[in-house]
């Protein structure tokens, strides 16, 4: 199979940070669409009429590792908000699945959909991520990205569907295309095998059942899977307690002295990075310089220029001794987050109408419905992540100068970047970890 695996599933009915879950599309609500405020026809949401979390890109779209994290910033404090306690997404399989899907979109709909994406040209965004996957698969390390497209044998079309989407989802996002009887069981066992397969078995069976209705689906696979550059020794393992937001726990945890790191504070966080061994992949940790304080509204509270800022300052900052060092061991499995409220908020709200704008696909299309789930384990040898973005259509039914401790026993963040360039494949937090 080819290496590329981001798993979007953009099914018109029915892949890498990932609030992560276990229930299946067919298990969430149909979307209130009636709740959902449109704007007048031909008409861009300004600013004031989205979510006061909704970031201005006053620059416009500078690089595609800024419209990610961009992106991945403003989902995860949507997330938070929504009162979720443990959280991963990827905003890399977030953000490259709405690309696909703002392909087939025009006007408004392609307005709204590239303002929330933080993007201004999507022929430069195709571009862009194009060249980001080539980059991220040529690493040492094990990262995958796949997508594919799942189309309806009996769908009325646009023309320019087979003439130039399907054509440009090929070139641009190296998906595998399929034209399909999208609700036989079948196919749905088809889909669930690929999206097992682009993510190392570890997202199976995020496909229960298709709507009569679907039209098409497009799915985003991120793969990660990677070694310390510095590993945890085993016999440093042992239990300990965490005071998680549920409570104490005794949890194994893995221990370090001595050893060599960057390390930066900023605004009350303390950072640590850990590289990946052989690559420019790293694993940022944050804690609370005031062990009462939360982290994660400490780093919601920041703009983006400030995230930016503690990322950069992180990066600059030169390696320091680290007395002491000690991480849990944690592995999360999320729940498929239905993604339509919290990217309503932040201004896309034409797509999931019978309004919707996505005459390139088809003119009786709109987006129903778009989950996202995640997995990650680490453990002293390193870190292992998957990641599945899918978005649903359907027919219209209508520095420190001593050596210092860095201890992990409380609430706290992390993000997986790509350090070259900035760009960010998993964020997340973790609040409790069970025994």
């Amino acid at each position: 199979m080819k290496k590329r695996i981001l798993l979007l599933t953009l099914l018109l009915p029915a892949l890498l940070l990932t609030a992560c879950g276990s229930q299946s599309p067919a298990e969430q609500p149909e979307p209130e669409q009636t709740e959902i405020a449109e704007p007048e026809e031909d008409e861009t949401p300004d600013s004031d009429q989205a979510s006061e979390n909704q970031p201005v890109n006053e620059s416009g779209y500078v690089s595609v590792s800024h419209s990610i994290n961009a992106l991945g910033y403003d989902m995860f404090s949507q997330l938070k908000q929504s009162g979720s306690e443990n959280i991963c997404i990827s905003p890399y399989s977030i953000e490259t699945a709405l690309g696909m899907a703002a392909n087939g979109a025009v006007d408004t709909t392609l307005e709204e959909m590239l303002h929330v994406m933080q993007v201004s040209d999507m022929d430069t965004f195709n571009q862009d991520i194009t060249a980001s996957m080539d980059k991220l698969e040529a690493d040492a390390m094990d990262i995958r990205i796949a997508n594919s497209a799942w189309y309806a044998e009996d769908m009325n079309f646009s023309d320019s569907f087979e003439a130039s989407y399907l054509p440009l989802l090929k070139d641009s996002y190296d998906a595998d295309c399929f034209e399909e009887n999208l609700s036989d069981p079948s196919t749905i066992q088809s889909m669930n095998d690929w999206i097992s397969e682009a993510t190392n078995e570890k997202i199976n069976n995020m496909v229960d059942e298709v709507s009569p209705d679907a039209c098409l689906l497009l799915f985003n696979a991120v793969y990660f899977n990677a070694k310390w550059a510095v590993p945890f020794p085993t016999e440093g393992t042992f239990d300990e307690e965490f005071y998680g937001t549920d409570g104490t726990r005794t949890i194994p945890f893995m221990h370090m002295s001595d050893r060599y790191f960057k390390y930066y504070e900023y605004k009350g966080i303390r950072t640590l990075r850990m590289y990946y061994k052989d690559s420019d992949m790293a694993m940022d940790i944050l804690i609370p310089a005031r062990e009462d304080d939360d982290v994660t509204q400490l780093f919601n509270d920041l703009s983006f220029e400030e995230k930016q800022e503690l990322y950069q300052g992180l990066s600059d900052a030169e390696e320091i001794m680290i007395g002491s060092l000690k991480l849990p061991r944690f592995e999360f499995s999320s729940d498929s987050i239905q993604l339509n409220k919290y990217l309503a908020d932040l201004g896309m709200v034409r797509a999931f109408s019978n309004d919707a704008q996505l005459d390139i696909i088809s003119e009786e299309a709109y987006i129903s419905d778009i989950f996202h789930k995640t997995y990650i384990r680490v453990d002293e040898n390193g870190t292992e992540a998957a990641a599945v973005t899918e978005v649903m259509m359907e027919r219209m039914s209508l520095l420190a100068e001593e050596p210092v401790s860095f201890e992990v026993d409380m609430p706290f963040m992390y993000y997986i970047s790509d350090t070259s360039d900035g760009t960010i494949l998993f964020i997340g937090s973790m609040n409790h970890i069970d025994e």
